[in-house]
């Protein structure tokens, strides 16, 4: 029974109709729609009142009175009420408008996070050192709802959001091969007499528009997704024999489980599919082509893109190749048209639907016809029998190389605008293949790859090539008088395009480039450690590959964290290495690197050196890179290893407040835990397997942070600290070898004995990122048919990439 029973029965016997048509007539008529707003409140509060000995009711009722009280403070917007409007203004039965009412309250009522977890750009004024930092995956369900992912995606796209860009007609609608077709649609459509003013009116709701989208299709697209028939004289035809074939139909879902492959639950009000899916009631967020929004309210046409930005993100998510993707928002009589890439999102600005209909005829029919390309979709990866593939070809091979990869991807983004890195195993596990957005900057994790040779106990670079470039389908747009969006104090502000632009030539994206490159050697993250000797050895690879890049190849890597550093397969003997991988965030330290790309913070929240976290929470985002903040990320990895590896995963790491979404926090958390309650909040919560390297965590820490633990900045001798710290771990482990201490098994059945706090089942107590494709077991690891016909295997000969 529903915990909520109790007021669905009252419900039945008392309905909410006569409420909720007064709202519609309030709301309609009212100069100050949120007073018609915080009206029904309180009407509401009047009928929950009775509840008071139902904890789940009142805790409803303190929700509603909660929500009165922010509208009444000015504390909510009221584009973040828009669903709640849509909601009572729906019609949904009164027990379904409960159920969903209950669930807006949790988002109305969320509290926002200051910073978006898994890409934090902090917001700072333009022309400074941009600042990238991330905390992938560490604060959960960050995006279970609706208002918090809705600020994740505003910080994420704030100074990346432009309006009115000039020539977005002419690049994406005219001059196409079927842009004949189009304009004669339109014809039609206007001879027809389909451009009478009533078609449109200001009192149209979702249903009459997504009623004429479907009238529209009907009679002038879907003509083009069917064989040609000469003959028809229909006053609505206009095929002819050499016309493109329509590839798209219309659809919206009115059911959350309509939908699949999201990492929310989502409803669309339209969305156009490939045409040659079978037709079915369940729909795949890796199908869709192209999104559209729909709002009755003009006023409310900014949480409409905010809504079709959390709708693209699902996209992206499910399609994490995808170039680029077409959407648009219906609003009143307007309609504006959007492009959303991993650089951002700009549009064509708003049209009047009584004055261009020409431009929504033609820009919805033009979805219909576009290419795989000109859609955005990913033309990389191939599937054939659910097994997976890519092709590789180098300057001197006559053909192909196929490779095949695992299906489900290791790691895939879960932001638009970031570098969007997705990794695949290939299916012999000998490689790792990774593509990558980048961060725009004029060196690429692919350039500082090839700086690094490769140097042992680094990631090495065996093949790579750019895919794609955001330059590319941004070719011959106006940027210069477009209206940027930009978010101050939580409000979106326009600005043009121009404005605070100094540079000789104005940059008003990031160039991102999407590269494809192949990593050897493939691994096993570090939680996957077998053994207290084996954890420790993976570490001290990493700063020993560490120290060669920054010696020999001159590269800072920038971003030392748990899960960059991998373990290689076991060789014949059983020994596994640690490697260093993910460049992304590297800088040359040549010399010859720009000054602001060497000023930039760079790194993962909660391996940050506290120097780095004290200038963020003074919002001071520019600080001259050193190897000490890498140095001292190694450390963090070390005691999060000891924490939390060796333990059931249910037990507390006792870290939460080194990664929360407010920077002063994790500055003085950590601060405190390193230098005044080391001992009680670091040392006595190790896991029992890392009793014996206690002494081992003091040691560093004192090499770090000096006998007074007072040295936190970069010294111009930090280098000489990689010596110390190298021995530091080379003793214990001679000590392991030599027997003086236990090497404990990380994972054996003994430890879970000892520790005697959970009733869990199995071999590992940490699972390991090992990822089973769809197809499982059976898929085969022959060697594969390339398509110029030689047979080759996914084993690729490392070439020197210098």
């Amino acid at each position: 029974m529903s915990l909520f029973e109790e007021l669905y029965e009252y419900t039945n016997q008392h309905p909410l109709t006569s409420l909720r048509a007064r709202f519609r007539q309030n709301y309609d008529n009212a100069v100050d729609q949120v007073k018609a707003i915080q009206k029904f409140l309180v009407q509401l509060l009047a009928y929950t009142v009775e509840f008071d000995s139902n904890a789940y009711i009142y805790t409803l009722h303190q929700q509603i009175f909660t929500i009165s009280n922010k509208i009444s403070a000015k504390r909510v917007v009221l584009s973040n009420l828009e669903p709640f409007v849509e909601l009572i203004l729906s019609d949904a039965s009164d027990r379904e408008f409960w159920t969903q009412f209950i669930d807006l309250a949790d988002d109305i009522n969320y509290e926002e996070p200051k910073s978006i977890p898994d890409i934090m750009i902090p917001i700072i004024e333009e022309n400074t050192t941009t600042t990238y930092t991330r905390s992938a995956s560490e604060i959960p369900n960050y995006d279970a709802t609706g208002p918090s992912i809705t600020v994740a995606l505003k910080i994420e796209l704030t100074n990346n959001v432009y309006k009115s860009v000039g020539n977005f007609w002419g690049v994406y609608f005219e001059n196409e091969r079927w842009s004949q077709t189009t304009t004669r649609i339109w014809e039609c459509y206007r001879d027809n007499n389909q451009c009478q003013p009533h078609i449109f009116h200001n009192n149209m709701n979702e249903a009459e528009l997504r009623a004429w989208f479907y009238t529209f299709f009907d009679r002038y697209l879907k003509q083009f997704t069917l064989p040609h028939e000469a003959n028809t004289s229909e006053s609505t035809f206009i095929r002819m024999p050499n016309d493109p074939i329509a590839r798209g139909k219309f659809y919206h879902t009115t059911q959350f489980n309509q939908l699949e492959g999201a990492k929310s639950r989502r409803k669309l009000d339209f969305f156009i599919e490939d045409a040659d899916l079978v037709e079915e009631s369940k729909h795949h967020w890796r199908d869709i082509r192209v999104i559209g929004e729909f709002t009755k309210a003009a006023g409310l046409k900014g949480v409409k893109f905010h809504q079709l930005t959390r709708y693209i993100r699902e996209i992206f998510y499910a399609q994490p190749l995808r170039r680029f993707v077409h959407g648009f928002v219906v609003h009143k009589l307007h309609a504006e048209f959007w492009v959303v890439d991993r650089s951002g999102a700009y549009s064509s600005g708003e049209i009047s639907l009584i004055e261009s209909q020409e431009k929504l005829v033609r820009a919805i029919s033009s979805y219909m016809f576009m290419s795989d390309q000109e859609l955005g979709l990913d033309t990389t990866i191939f599937r054939k029998d659910d097994l997976s593939f890519i092709t590789t070809r180098d300057d001197d091979e006559p053909a192909d190389n196929v490779i095949e990869i695992m299906s489900e991807p290791l790691y895939r983004p879960e932001t638009i605008v970031s570098r969007a890195n997705l990794c695949h195993r290939t299916k012999d596990d000998m490689f790792m293949i990774k593509f990558s957005w980048g961060s725009g900057a004029e060196r690429s994790e692919v350039d500082y790859l090839k700086l690094a040779k490769p140097v042992n106990g680094v990631v090495n670079l065996v093949w790579d090539t750019v895919l794609h470039e955001v330059e590319t389908h941004r070719a011959g747009l106006d940027f210069s008088m477009a209206r940027k969006f930009s978010m101050q104090n939580n409000k979106w502000c326009l600005s043009l395009g121009l404005q605070n632009e100094t540079s000789a030539t104005p940059v008003y994206f990031r160039k991102r480039k999407l590269t494809l490159a192949i990593l050897s050697p493939n691994g096993q993250p570090l939680k996957s450690s077998r053994s207290l000797r084996e954890f420790l050895s993976c570490i001290l690879d990493a700063i020993i590959g560490h120290r060669d890049l920054y010696n020999d190849a001159k590269v800072l890597h920038g971003d030392v964290s748990e899960g960059n550093i991998i373990l290689t397969k076991p060789d014949e003997n059983g020994k596994s290495e640690g490697t260093l991988i993910d460049l992304d965030m590297s800088t040359s330290v040549d010399g010859k690197v720009d000054e602001k790309e060497e000023m930039k913070i760079t790194g993962t929240v909660k391996y940050m050196a506290i120097e780095l976290l004290k200038n963020m929470s003074e919002n001071k985002y520019s600080i001259k890179k050193s190897c000490r903040y890498d140095l001292e990320s190694f450390f963090y990895v070390f005691l999060v290893g000891c924490l939390r590896y060796g333990r059931p995963s249910s037990e507390p790491a006792n870290l939460n407040g080194w990664y929360t979404d407010d920077l002063s926090t994790n500055y003085n958390t950590k601060r405190s835990d390193i230098t005044v309650r080391f001992e009680t909040n670091i040392i006595d919560h190790f896991s029992p397997s890392f009793d014996a390297v206690k002494d081992l965590a003091r040691d560093l820490r004192k090499i770090l942070f000096g006998s007074n633990l007072d040295q936190f900045i970069s010294r111009p001798n930090s280098v000489e600290l990689y010596d110390p710290i190298i021995t530091a771990f080379k003793n214990v482990i001679t000590q392991i070898d030599e027997g003086h201490i236990t090497n404990e098994n990380l994972d054996s059945p003994a430890v879970k004995k000892r520790i005697r706090r959970t009733n869990s089942r199995g071999g590992s107590m940490v699972k390991s990122s090992r990822t089973k494709s769809r197809g499982g077991s059976a898929l085969r690891s022959e060697m594969t048919k390339s398509r110029g016909g030689s047979k080759r295997g996914s084993r690729l000969q490392p070439r020197n990439t210098s």
